[in-house]
């Protein structure tokens, strides 16, 4: 679902608030292929008001950062507490 974080509630708050740099970005390039590829073309970022703000139709996936936040929070009392989020979202059609 390509929904970014500036489309949701709140999102100006949201965006200012999201400075978690143990959680870790990567937004992979889109690109059209009429085959499988083998690789991919993307960057790794650390979870900042300004890395969030990055992506298609604004911002990385909201569902992909509330998620990772919410596995970021309640893992901080576990033994692993590094998130990494893949984004790799690309709308559809309209369902008729």
């Amino acid at each position: 679902m390509e929904f970014g974080v500036g489309n949701g509630n709140n999102a100006a708050d949201e965006v200012t608030a999201a400075d978690y740099p143990q959680i870790r970005l990567f937004v992979v390039d889109k690109k059209v292929a009429r085959d499988p590829q083998s690789g991919t073309v993307g960057s790794w970022l650390p979870c900042s008001p300004d890395s969030i703000k990055r992506g298609t139709w604004n911002g990385f996936s909201a569902v992909g950062y509330f998620f990772g936040r919410n596995l970021y929070q309640k893992s901080a009392r576990s033994y692993w507490a590094n998130p990494v989020i893949v984004g790799r979202n690309t709308g559809g059609k309209h369902g008729r």
